[in-house]
């Protein structure tokens, strides 16, 4: 005997066969009438429709024989279903096929002699089972009988596929109520405005985020177009885009705009709009989403004047810095010309030192003036008469200096060392009037007539100090601005390695000063956020103005950063860089999370609220009809609470509803839920139920035991009771959820009308009571 191997894609074969729901079911009368016509037709003793199963052989309808089901591994079928739709598997005599020779059905009785079976499909092309017919004689099948058996095999096909096309409609129905519900609570707790707006411009619907936005109440932005409240300055080309919208040029636009708030000042909002149009293409309405980005365009202003001031500073002093550096070396060049031809034309070059911006100054080797040009005399104020013959030491050097320019002269005399010698030297000069000024001295020296000539050219440098005092300052002013800016301020070259950095790095990060100076930014970002950032910083290399928020570790812990990075764009078009300009959004984030859970909870108790045990009810009745198991609510309801409210105190009542909840919580299953309604009702979902009735019973007394023994709350002895209705849901009612809860509501009323700490049921619209309790049912 050859055991049938498994068809390709046998796991979702079986997947498909399961979901049907047909396996273990009673006989179907359709299709007992083709299996009827077809043992008449054939004449044959035994007709069936077998569904293949992992290990056995399901009879969903049989004829000529009281089996329901066989082992999978010696059935003809499981050999059949591997043949391709429509061709149907025929064994004229079983004893003289190799695979079904020594099969037990063969050898043993049935004495199975003849099979002919052809698979049935499901509408995803898996192979479900067949429609076969079985003989206890050999038999030979032609031509006629072949096609027969492909036409009732159809019919069997056709009502699997009936089964398959109801299952996924009921599926699609319950996938666009579900939508819906979605759709209607994302529109109420988006994080950014949404809005319908007529053909007219004109709201039509807008979301609570929207107001809040605007600051105005939904009345006022219903009687309002967009227009109204669009600043002046946007109107016109946000009408043109709307316009363009609504003639079909364009499928949807996002625009930076400004709104104009109820304080009447403009904000900032960034507008997505896009256009829903009838089955003509006619435009119905359309859809706006509406960001609030206010704070990010405030920041780029502040930003952008801040790079603006920073790139004229840098021009400025760059200018004035290259200036100088032509003007030095023009000066160096001309100096070097005096010099060649100091010795050949000195008649003319003194003529020429005469008129030189600069001092000029000669002594002999013991320091006496022999030269002292018109700028000398300016500069120092000292006229040529009176300076020349006279030492120079003491007409421009002050005297705290004078013992050291008189040691570097002698040793100058004495070796002839020449290193300062056509050098520019910083030094401090003397006035005659007694002020002390810096100079830049550049000496030289020369021989006449075997005599040692020093001579210097000296410059007043007092305004290029000050100049460069100032810029040291600016400088230092502009570290200070950006040090204590709350934001992270960087430059990142092309190679992604960090340029500049301010201190909130040092801040956020434990970075030294200057500790990420030619850092990658790989090692600071890390390698999963780098992978994640990188298409972002390949844009902004591109020239693009990037806006990302993510996490990042800082010093005291994860924190949320929302950063633009904006590019450095040279003259040519090329990006030399991009600045990081990065804000610390931790706390926004953290009331997001927070608004989101308190929207689901009851502040009071933590359990779910009303809204949110809605949902989980619709969730847990879905389960159940699809997992065809028993599910209850038990509604419970504090007897006594309002007395003992008045009687102790609000806050003692608080205490009293937290203690329930958290025993409430404690008390059940993981798998089930528990909630507060409102006031003193609590309700719990009671799913996968085994024993039905019982089971719900059986907890609905559990809790009760609970909740009446002595307790001691906020350090009072007390005892309480709860009356509860319990209300059990059939996965095949069809009941909706209020219709659910409804009766829950319903049977809690008639237990507290029958006294305190009762339980009353109901099982199907119908409540029954008895005194103390559910009334009476077997427990098996």
């Amino acid at each position: 005997m050859i055991i049938p191997a498994p068809p390709d894609g046998e796991a979702q074969r079986i997947q498909t066969l399961r979901a049907l729901d047909v396996l273990d079911s009673e006989p179907v009368e359709e299709l007992d009438r083709i299996t009827c016509l077809a043992a008449r037709h054939f004449q044959v003793p035994i007709a069936l429709v077998t569904l293949v199963d992992a290990e056995r052989l399901w009879f969903i309808s049989r004829v000529g024989t009281q089996a329901r089901q066989t082992a999978r591994d010696v059935s003809f079928c499981a050999h059949a279903i591997r043949n391709r739709p429509g061709a149907p598997m025929v064994i004229a005599d079983t004893r003289l096929d190799a695979r079904f020779a020594d099969n037990p059905l063969v050898c043993e009785p049935p004495h199975l002699r003849f099979y002919a079976g052809v698979p049935v499909y499901s509408c995803s092309g898996h192979a479900l089972g067949t429609l076969c017919l079985i003989d206890r004689r050999p038999r030979q099948f032609g031509p006629d009988d072949m096609d027969s058996l492909r036409d009732l095999g159809a019919m069997v096909e056709q009502y699997f596929h009936l089964i398959e096309e109801r299952r996924d409609a009921q599926r699609t129905r319950r996938s666009l109520a579900t939508t819906e519900t979605l759709f209607e609570r994302t529109v109420n707790q988006a994080a950014v405005g949404l809005a319908l707006l007529s053909v007219e411009g004109r709201w039509w619907h807008v979301n609570d985020r929207l107001c809040a936005m605007l600051g105005h109440d939904r009345q006022t932005l219903l009687a309002a177009t967009f227009e109204q409240l669009t600043h002046p300055d946007d109107v016109a080309h946000n009408v043109a885009l709307f316009r363009q919208l609504l003639a079909g040029e364009i499928e949807t636009y996002s625009l930076e705009k400004r709104f104009i708030d109820a304080a009447g000042q403009p904000i900032w909002v960034q507008v997505v709009t896009s256009v829903m149009r009838d089955d003509d293409g006619k435009p119905l309405y359309c859809i706006s989403a509406v960001s609030d980005i206010d704070q990010r365009k405030r920041t780029e202003q502040e930003l952008a004047t801040l790079r603006t001031d920073l790139e004229r500073r840098v021009m400025q002093r760059t200018s004035e810095l290259s200036a100088a550096v032509r003007e030095l070396n023009a000066e160096i060049e001309r100096r070097k010309i005096f010099q060649r031809e100091l010795t050949q034309e000195q008649e003319r070059f003194r003529g020429t030192l005469e008129n030189a911006i600069d001092a000029f100054v000669e002594t002999d080797e013991h320091g006496t003036v022999t030269t002292w040009n018109a700028a000398a005399e300016q500069i120092f104020g000292w006229p040529k008469a009176a300076a020349i013959g006279t030492p120079l030491i003491e007409k421009i050097v002050p005297p705290a200096l004078r013992q050291g320019y008189w040691s570097a002269l002698e040793r100058f005399a004495r070796s002839g060392e020449q290193t300062l010698l056509g050098q520019r030297i910083e030094a401090t000069g003397l006035r005659r009037d007694g002020a002390a000024f810096p100079v830049e001295v550049t000496l030289g020296a020369t021989r006449v007539g075997g005599r040692l000539r020093i001579n210097a050219f000296l410059r007043d440098i007092s305004e290029r100090k000050a100049s460069e005092a100032s810029i040291r300052e600016s400088r230092a002013q502009l570290k200070t601005v950006l040090d204590n800016v709350p934001a992270m301020i960087a430059y990142v070259g092309p190679d992604l390695r960090y340029r500049f950095h301010n201190r909130v790095y040092e801040q956020w990060f434990d970075v030294p000063p200057g500790g990420l100076d030619g850092l990658h930014v790989r090692d600071l970002w890390g390698a999963g956020l780098f992978g994640q950032l990188l298409p972002d910083v390949q844009r902004v290399l591109r020239g693009e103005h990037v806006t990302v928020e993510y996490e990042m570790s800082a010093r005291w812990g994860t924190i949320w950063i929302h950063s633009s990075f904006v590019p450095d764009v040279d003259a040519a078009g090329g990006v030399a860089g991009f600045y990081v300009l990065g804000q610390n959004i931790s706390e926004r984030k953290q009331l997001q999370r927070q608004l989101e859970f308190e929207a689901h909870h009851d502040a009071l108790t933590g359990l779910p609220n009303r809204r949110a045990f809605m949902a989980m009810l619709k969730e847990a009745m879905a389960r159940t009809r699809r997992q065809q198991h028993h599910m209850a609510l038990l509604f419970m309801d504090l007897d006594g609470f309002k007395q003992l409210n008045d009687a102790r105190g609000h806050e003692f009542g608080d205490q009293v509803l937290q203690w329930f909840a958290a025993t409430l919580h404690a008390s059940i299953r993981e798998t089930d839920r528990a909630a507060r309604l409102a006031g003193d009702e609590f309700i719990v979902i009671l799913e996968h139920l085994k024993n039905g009735l019982c089971d719900a019973k059986s907890v609905a007394y559990k809790l009760r035991e609970k909740i009446t023994a002595a307790h001691v709350i906020g350090g009072v002895p007390i005892r309480l009771s709860t009356s509860i209705g319990v209300a059990l849901y059939y996965a095949d009612g069809g009941e909706s959820a209020s219709s659910l809860l409804a009766r829950a509501d319903a049977a809690m009323y008639q237990a507290k009308a029958a006294g305190r700490s009762q339980i009353v049921l109901s099982a199907s619209g119908n409540p029954s009571a008895e005194p103390g309790g559910l009334a009476s049912q077997a427990c098996g």
